[in-house]
């Protein structure tokens, strides 16, 4: 506005006009001096930020990780972008994917406090994945149908594991004890008689390779969606889970500035020994990859005692 005042024929004659054209030069002097420092200064800062979620029965997902935080927003909205799918580094951009897949799985599992595990196979080498996938969707649909009679509504969440040999079964997290023998003719009916089998694994199950609390099963089920695998590449689901499972809120736990991790990292296991059971916690932490990550298992949890204590 002042800028057009002057070069449009401004009133020179007015007391403040040399007092608003100091004004007025000061300031293009200033916007000079500081573009010049914005393109001296790197214009990517690092910053951590620590994010959690809590479900109702205590389990917490503590996550932190490491961004490049732009200074010059209008410059990175002019950057141009790829289309989606046309991205150059596709094998990161597959990674991120199978990451959050990964993390909403855990995270599902956890919020139906899925404490056993189903184990769904075939007597026969079933390698077509489309078929599997059917087929347990008709055994949800049946086991759903009894919930009126012997049944309550299956809360589930699935994922498939293929074997060497190709063969594919199916892993599902559940809440509670099982009726296993109707789910298991259930099952067959599906799959047809003495075709396949129904095993559960809970947390009074016995062997060496059982799965302790529902933090563990979530962990486990987790690993088993795979980058690399057939599901990526026909664009499959990576996961089942059934509806209206509701998944808390994150929230930012902190920010800190800088390239270190060390002053969040720290901040956040003591909040996590204030607030949160950290008996049999799981935990990640790269430096490599800039990030750390905590699973804590509910309120009431406590691992088994070594044998002799």
């Amino acid at each position: 506005m002042l800028e057009r005042m002057i070069g449009h024929g401004y009133d020179e004659s007015q007391p403040d006009f040399i007092e608003k054209e100091a004004d007025y030069h000061r300031r293009l002097a200033q916007e000079a001096v500081e573009r010049e420092q914005r393109q001296l200064t790197p214009n990517v800062r690092k910053q951590t930020i620590v994010r959690y979620v809590t479900m109702p029965d205590g389990q917490t997902e503590l996550v932190g990780y490491q961004i490049n935080r732009h200074k010059d927003f209008d410059l990175m909205r002019a950057m141009p972008r790829a289309k989606r799918g046309e991205s150059e580094n596709r094998e990161k951009s597959l990674s991120n994917s199978c990451q959050r897949a990964r993390k909403n799985l855990r995270l599902k599992v956890k919020a139906i406090r899925g404490d056993h595990m189903l184990t769904l196979t075939y007597r026969e080498n079933v390698i077509d994945r489309d078929r599997v996938a059917k087929d347990f969707k008709e055994f949800v649909r049946r086991v759903n149908k009894l919930k009126s009679k012997a049944l309550r509504k299956l809360d589930y969440v699935a994922v498939l594991e293929q074997q060497e040999r190709g063969a594919w079964h199916i892993h599902c997290a559940v809440h509670g004890w099982q009726h296993v023998q109707v789910l298991r003719a259930i099952w067959l009916e599906v799959v047809g008689k003495d075709n396949g089998n129904i095993d559960v694994q809970g947390p009074r199950s016995q062997g060496a390779k059982r799965v302790r609390g529902v933090h563990q099963i979530a962990d486990y089920l987790s690993k088993y969606i795979d980058k690399d695998g057939e599901d990526v590449a026909l664009n499959k689901k990576r996961y089942w889970a059934s509806k209206g499972i509701v998944v808390p809120e994150r929230v930012t736990l902190g920010t800190w500035e800088g390239d270190d991790l060390d002053d969040a990292l720290a901040y956040a296991f003591k909040w996590l020994a204030e607030n949160c059971n950290l008996q049999g916690v799981a935990a990640y932490v790269s430096r490599g990859r800039e990030c750390f990550w905590f699973a804590t298992a509910d309120r009431w949890y406590a691992p088994d005692l070594p044998d002799g204590v």
